[in-house]
């Protein structure tokens, strides 16, 4: 006799999706510039990390960047990066910005990770 049968009832699960848009961007270094990690389908505000191209966590107020981190409304959340100019114009020409983003809702699932490419 098997230790296991099938069924055919069916069983909800929850996936705890949420989504996140992060978009490659062309900047002048004649002003400061913007970036922002646009996050929706949340229903608490997510825990949003900032990583520069050489992959260490950028700091609100230092090295010439300012983060403006909105709580989510309406299953929307953003967080906005601005990058001086003096930054700006010491980075490559190309380079590779990550948002790390952690559910304030699902706190024990991973965070997603989401790259862009801003070039000069």
């Amino acid at each position: 006799m098997p230790e296991w049968s099938k069924t055919d009832e069916a069983t909800a699960v929850a996936l705890n999706i949420y989504g996140v848009t992060f978009e490659d961007k062309s900047v002048s270094t004649v002003s400061a510039q913007t970036i922002t990690c646009a996050m929706t389908g949340l229903s608490l505000t997510a825990t949003v990390e900032w990583k520069n191209p050489d992959g260490s966590t950028i700091t609100s107020g230092s090295d010439d960047y300012t983060i403006t981190d909105e709580a989510a409304s309406g299953g929307v959340q953003n967080s906005i990066l601005t990058i001086g100019t003096s930054r700006l114009s010491a980075l490559s020409t190309t380079s590779t910005f990550t948002c790390v983003v952690t559910s304030g809702e699902y706190t024990d699932s991973d965070a997603s990770t989401n790259t862009m490419t801003l070039t000069k």
